[in-house]
């Protein structure tokens, strides 16, 4: 028996299928849904080897924490799976099987001099929450920290964290980064990701409510926001590090921030650039206004799409409608890249560039920085330097002209944009 199913996290696995996180001591593969992912304190167990996570949404915040587990992990659609028998799972090629697949050869980390294979730089930076995956992705080739996610700083005792503890979080970041770029996103809370320090505040647990930038205006918020700019404003001066925006809309919200920056750690832009996060259309659509105050700009995927679809990226029940192979998606990006002038000071975050295949087609558009998860800086980077750019682009055109999603997944699967 084998199965199709979408590569989520790559990697390899081998043990028995069972439901859930099963205190179990053998081998085994567990399958997790949108109701046990809700369960408190999720955490991988001693013997679990891998995930296949069924009916679940990918953009949704829980099922995106699973691929800091640093296990394979494959997305399903169906439930009729070979429960209690031993499986073997290819997380690259989104197989399980129940007998043994071949295995592929290992990859090699990102190298330092990442090119697509006629000479265009790519730059690999990784998503991180911790000093530890901070390290893992710079053994796996990762340029810099693209996104550090300080919202996840939380004392022991789950009381709002203060300078001190944020400086000793970043500092741990940014040694294992080793003297390459780390950049902070400032406190950005969603419904899901809520803090135990933080109260059920007016509009704080609504999709599209108060998150990001706009969430500052509440006095609690805004302390920890200070706590987080004393840290940083300590480290600056040691360690090369940038400054993310959340959850902007409007460049007043920029000019504002970068104002208050410079007020609470004393650093012009030569020595903290401010950059801000791309996660609404408004924000996306005035990428060139808002590059005029701000030295960089990130594109926050993940909301961007739930709000580009009009779909609560945390729901299940309209995960179809955030499609990864939209035309009106790539139309959208391609505005964006021409309105921003020069590529460079433009990021790309978030599952998007993750996403089989995608990637080649970001290249065509003209994106050439990426943050994205440790595990994924191989696989990546394997797949960047067989791409030619010139060929990438008259696919990236040919997606932006599609009427459907189904012609953009039928021009990925015919893909030849090597040298």
């Amino acid at each position: 028996m084998k199965l199709a199913l979408i590569p989520f996290v790559p990697g390899q696995a081998h043990g028995r299928l069972v439901r859930g996180l099963a205190p179990i001591s053998e081998p085994h593969i567990a399958v997790l849904d949108s109701r046990s992912l809700e369960a408190p304190g999720l955490a991988p167990t001693p013997h679990l080897r891998g995930l296949v996570v069924v009916e679940a949404a990918p953009l949704a915040h829980p099922v995106l924490r699973l691929r800091g587990w640093g296990l394979p992990i494959v997305l399903a659609r169906e439930t009729n799976l070979p429960w209690g028998e031993m499986v073997w799972l290819d997380a690259a090629q989104g197989r399980l099987a129940t007998t043994p697949l071949p295995s592929p050869p290992a990859l090699p980390p990102a190298p330092a001099d990442l090119c697509t294979a006629d000479g265009r730089a790519v730059t690999l930076l990784a998503s991180v929450g911790s000093g530890e995956a901070a390290r893992l992705a710079m053994a796996q080739g990762a340029r810099g920290i693209g996104l550090f996610r300080s919202e996840y700083v939380v004392a022991q005792d789950g009381q709002a964290p203060d300078a001190s503890l944020f400086e000793a979080r970043l500092r741990a970041v940014c040694e294992a980064a080793a003297g390459c770029p780390v950049t902070v996103r400032l406190l950005d809370v969603a419904g899901d990701k809520h803090p135990p320090w933080l109260p059920d505040l007016p509009g704080v647990s609504a999709t599209l409510g108060v998150q990001g930038v706009r969430l500052y205006r509440y006095q609690l918020a805004r302390r920890v926001v200070r706590a987080e700019l004393a840290a940083i404003a300590r480290l600056a001066p040691m360690f090369p590090l940038r400054i993310l925006l959340p959850y902007v809309t409007r460049r007043e919200e920029v000019e504002t921030w970068v104002q208050e920056v410079r007020q609470a750690t004393g650093l012009d832009a030569d020595k903290l650039p401010v950059g801000t996060m791309l996660e609404t259309p408004a924000a996306a659509l005035a990428v060139d206004s808002l590059l005029e105050v701000a030295a960089f700009a990130a594109l926050g995927c993940n909301d961007l799409m739930q709000c580009l679809f009009a779909a609560n990226r945390d729901e299940a029940a309209v995960a179809d409608q955030l499609d990864f192979h939209s035309p009106v998606l790539y139309r959208f990006l391609a505005h964006v890249v021409e309105h921003a002038g020069n590529a460079e000071r433009l990021q790309v975050n978030g599952l998007l560039s993750q996403w089989p295949g995608v990637i080649v087609l970001l290249l065509g558009l003209g994106f050439r920085r990426f943050s994205v998860d440790p595990a994924l800086l191989p696989w990546l980077a394997a797949r960047i330097t067989k791409v030619n750019v010139a060929q990438a682009a008259k696919l990236a055109k040919a997606a932006c002209r599609a009427r459907h999603a189904a012609e953009v997944c039928a021009l990925l699967a015919q893909d030849d944009v090597g040298a």
